[in-house]
């Protein structure tokens, strides 16, 4: 029933302004005042959400109360994906990225949006209470710390028993990165 009005939500964002709007109709459905209603429709919500809202009551008559109280709760029932970029991202873009997302999955999400600089590439994503990091900043890092490892810390370590141990962390280098002062 809501599902024209739930395909033009995209972000978080646009969910909250809905549900302003549709807070904003809810005193209208208690005024006795002849056509309450359809003055707070096209004073206090954009005109395609008012069309849409009209269409959904024409196609399934019914209390207008108990209709804005099930858009809300359609609306609230929406899951949300997090995502980082390294750079925000215009209206095009994020409709691109949502319609990428739909594509993925088989259901309406929301998308929360969040632009950190620091990433700088990438993508970080953030799915019910699952972190997945693609940013260039992470794999910088890891291919840093990858050639740290590899450079200063497996070299083979003996014990006092007499056997030798790789890949111990220890903090000599190994001889040949080590610089040996002529004396």
């Amino acid at each position: 029933m809501y599902s024209e009005l739930l395909n033009h939500l995209i972000t978080i964002d646009d969910t909250t302004r809905l549900r302003e709007e549709i807070v904003a109709l809810q005193p209208s459905v208690y005024v006795i005042k002849d056509n309450a209603f359809e003055q707070a429709l096209q004073t206090s919500v954009r005109a395609w959400v008012a069309d849409l809202i009209r269409k959904d009551l024409q196609q399934k008559p019914g209390d207008v109360e108990e209709y804005l109280h099930g858009l809300i709760k359609a609306i609230d029932a929406l899951p949300i994906i997090q995502i980082v970029l390294a750079f925000e991202p215009s209206e095009h873009a994020a409709k691109k990225i949502a319609e990428w997302f739909g594509e993925q999955n088989s259901e309406k999400m929301l998308l929360d949006i969040q632009y950190q600089p620091s990433i700088i590439g990438g993508v970080v994503i953030i799915k019910n209470g699952q972190y997945h990091d693609f940013s260039l900043q992470k794999k910088m890092k890891d291919a840093l710390e990858a050639e740290v490892r590899r450079t200063f810390f497996t070299t083979p370590v003996k014990t006092m028993s007499g056997q030798y141990l790789n890949n111990v962390q220890t903090w000599i280098p190994k001889k040949e990165n080590r610089r040996d002062l002529p004396l």
